[in-house]
């Protein structure tokens, strides 16, 4: 296992870390955001935050799709919201 990720197969099956859809620097930006929720979120899901598709997390309750939700913290990738 500690060679496989060098060897040709292994580096078509694994990500390489610059392809990271949110690197920790853009998910900042989405503090105090308020957005729409575009899947039912129980508890993870997606909103739309500033016309951009975003992965978010609540803080424990579940949220229908179409309910206005906010951006109360974020915790490296995560993008915790709750009901604005």
């Amino acid at each position: 296992m500690r060679y496989f990720p060098k060897t040709p197969f292994g580096k078509k099956y694994i990500l390489d870390p610059s392809t990271a859809s949110h690197a920790p620097n853009q998910v900042e930006q989405w503090m105090g955001c308020e957005g729409v929720a575009l899947t039912d979120l129980r508890p993870a899901g997606s909103a739309r935050l500033e016309d951009e598709k975003v992965d978010v997390i609540t803080t424990g309750e579940h949220l229908e799709a179409g309910t206005r939700v906010k951006v109360v913290r974020v915790d490296g990738p995560s993008v915790f919201v709750r009901p604005a």
